[in-house]
């Protein structure tokens, strides 16, 4: 399970793998428990995983620290090379005995990295998507800001989908939350600019709103006109929250 390491870190567990069986990762805790983990070898005969298992846990980073200065692609490399117990060669394969050739893979790029963590966990612990495109985009407000504007006043922003509320008592109107690395914020979306936009709401991960700034009951919304994608380079495996 996730663990609170201290007041400013956050453990993210085996449960958070996409593709890994709860047997699995109780298999790897228990193994862990009886005696520290040497090498990547040492867990890889120890603990007995499918292929897929053993890559998605190379993917996402959480084998890098079993190698001596490894980054996920030699990771990646070296789980590719694992022979399991019966194969014609594993009789040689005891911990740390077989030789090594360096892995020829360069380390994943940040955007390489933010696509293996969605693909792999559904977020990332590294920098928000929207940390890699902000200096570019002069003329967005990032959501921490949006409380700083004027009620009435006209503003553009822009964010990762992470919910879309289209209740049968909203008369056809939506509500979108977006997520940046600043914060959540809100929208509503009239049922007419819905209607007009509804294909870019329904498909893109990335969208960009512009509209009015809303205050009431001290919470803020943007009272949507327009709604644009967003253009992001990287492909990131992300699910919204929607539901009517």
């Amino acid at each position: 399970l996730c663990t609170v390491e201290d007041d400013t870190a956050l453990r993210l567990g085996l449960c958070m793998l996409k593709s890994l069986h709860r047997d699995q990762a109780e298999l790897i805790v228990a193994e862990r428990a009886r005696e520290p983990f040497r090498s990547l070898d040492d867990f890889l005969l120890r603990v007995p995983l499918s292929k897929k298992d053993r890559r998605t846990l190379a993917k996402v980073g959480a084998l890098n620290a079993l190698l001596p200065s490894g980054h996920r692609r030699t990771a990646l490399w070296e789980v590719e090379k694992f022979m399991e117990m019966g194969d014609l060669f594993s009789h040689s394969r005891t911990p740390g005995s077989e030789l090594r050739t360096p892995s020829p893979l360069a380390a994943m790029s940040p955007a390489e990295r933010l696509s293996a963590d969605y693909d792999g966990l559904g977020l990332t612990t590294g920098p928000h998507p929207m940390a890699y495109i902000r200096d570019t985009l002069t003329d967005i407000w990032p959501a921490i800001t949006l409380p700083q504007g004027r009620h009435g006043q006209t503003v553009t922003t822009a964010g990762l989908v992470i919910c879309r509320q289209r209740p049968g008592t909203a008369k056809g109107h939506l509500f979108i939350s977006l997520e940046d690395e600043t914060g959540i914020s809100n929208a509503f979306v009239p049922s007419e600019t819905f209607e007009k936009f509804r294909l870019v709401i329904t498909t893109e991960q990335f969208l960009r709103l512009t509209g009015r700034i809303q205050r009431a009951n001290n919470v803020v919304t943007l009272y949507t006109t327009k709604v644009e994608p967003l253009p992001y380079d990287t492909t990131i495996a992300t699910r919204s929250h929607d539901f009517h």
